[in-house]
């Protein structure tokens, strides 16, 4: 990815990933959602999915592909089935499961909330011209009826909550207006089962009724079994939103903790971060050095600071898992961009759960235009050790770098987000990246295993 490898500023910088005159790309929206997909696991197959949203003038019902390398994008059509209003919303739920099935939930349209649920496939057929890829999407009303939401409808609940069991966790949201819904429980939404549930919670410290959070969910460091019980062995995580026209700055974690026959139980825990100390610890520095896994907040050359996100809703973030030999469950999540009630923001923290502090992250320029409610995910890009151009890719200065690492391939993660608006009603159709870490594809795949 040319774009995203050039010149000593690899860390700590965004890189524009806007294609000029390209006549698929989407037009500028917000409230629309984004995964990364990579059909049968192929580097050379990644793309961007971007679904739905909507500007000034109304919603949009599509799905386009953007491919990072090549900052190409390509437009899928919709299947005729899809029921109204189908993809033809903004500010819903949506998760890719098995990578090829993308989940829809809630979100607006101009008549109000929505509680609906649907599936899609997203599918590669290669039958016809062996050396192009046909990109498809198919509806099926009678293969992928889902069950019924019994709850308030609502929108910008969560973003892309799927636990490593393929459950869909739905947490508030928003209905009429600037006011959440009145409902702070946590809902689970089983895939294979087909059918909703309520999440038993304990704990005093879970968060109030909100809306515009951020909701991340990050499986455990080790595959999971997928027994009958089915309880997630990851954490959710919760940061700031809004209700009115508060906002917050609070952060929660929620911990599965068993299963019986009334459900899944989990306790909700407020995240209270350190001020003390240096967040770049020097067991990840350590780590990193052995295992050849670099991260924004070991090699940004920029100063780092003890910060706090000031409270904000509409943002965006993704979680990096830290590379451990322990039983810890660590990572780093990052969180760029929102809304405050001093206007829009395009500054970026990372929580490192190791040391459970924020550390505001100073950026180098460019930077994107402050924003708000702009579609966001993480995406990995595959790095081959074994060609000439190694060294230029990675901006490493020797080889004993390289020969650091015992793969023939580094697994480089990126924090993408296209679109949004700010305050003045501007509203974007922009896409930038910024590299977060890099690691060897041994340590990668722990992870994918167990995701």
């Amino acid at each position: 990815m040319p774009a995203c490898s050039e010149g000593d500023e690899t860390w700590g910088t965004w890189h524009s990933l806007s294609a000029p005159n390209c006549i698929d790309a989407p037009s500028a929206r917000v409230g629309h959602s984004a995964h990364s997909w990579q059909p049968n696991k192929a580097a050379s197959q990644l793309r961007i999915v971007i679904l739905g949203g909507a500007d000034p003038v109304g919603t949009f019902n599509d799905v386009s592909l953007f491919d990072p390398v090549t900052k190409m994008w390509t437009k899928l059509a919709i299947p005729p089935e899809l029921p109204d209003p189908g993809l033809s919303r903004y500010e819903h739920t949506s998760a890719l499961f098995n990578n090829e099935e993308i989940l829809i939930f809630g979100g607006a349209t101009r008549d109000g909330p929505l509680g609906d649920m649907f599936s899609i496939r997203l599918t590669v057929d290669n039958t016809t011209e062996p050396q192009s890829n046909l990109w498809q999407l198919t509806y099926s009303s009678t293969e992928m009826d889902r069950a019924t939401f019994k709850h308030d409808a609502r929108t910008q609940h969560t973003s892309a909550c799927l636990t490593e069991l393929g459950q869909l966790l739905v947490f508030a949201g928003a209905g009429l207006g600037s006011t959440p819904v009145l409902d702070s429980q946590v809902y689970m939404y089983d895939i294979r089962k087909n059918c909703w549930s309520t999440v038993n919670l304990t704990g005093t410290n879970g968060p109030s009724e909100r809306f515009g959070h951020l909701a991340l969910y990050q499986p455990p460091a080790t595959k999971s079994n997928d027994t009958p019980e089915r309880l997630p062995c990851g954490r959710f995580y919760v940061h700031g939103g809004m209700a009115e026209n508060a906002f917050f700055d609070d952060f929660f974690q929620l911990e599965f903790t068993k299963i019986d026959a009334s459900g899944v139980h989990a306790s909700w825990s407020q995240i209270e971060p350190s001020m003390d100390g240096n967040p770049i610890t020097s067991n990840l520095m350590n780590s990193c050095a052995v295992q050849h896994n670099r991260s924004i907040l070991t090699e940004c050359k920029t100063p780092v600071s003890h910060h706090v996100p000031c409270a904000r809703a509409a943002h965006g973030g993704v979680c990096v898992p830290l590379p451990t030999t322990s039983e810890r469950f660590e990572v780093m999540i990052f969180v760029f961009g929102g809304v405050s009630e001093m206007g829009a923001l395009n500054d970026m923290f990372c929580f490192h759960t190791g040391t459970n502090q924020w550390t505001e992250i100073e950026l180098c320029c460019p930077v994107p235009k402050a924003r708000l409610d702009f579609a966001y995910c993480l995406f990995t890009q595959t790095v081959d050790l074994t060609t000439d151009n190694a060294l230029s890719k990675l901006n490493l200065k020797t080889e004993k770098q390289i020969l650091s690492c015992t793969s023939s391939h580094l697994l480089r993660q990126y924090f993408f987000i296209h679109g949004g608006m700010d305050t003045e009603g501007n509203v974007f159709g922009d896409a930038w990246a910024i590299l977060l870490s890099e690691n060897c594809e041994s340590h990668q795949s722990e992870i994918d295993q167990a995701s």
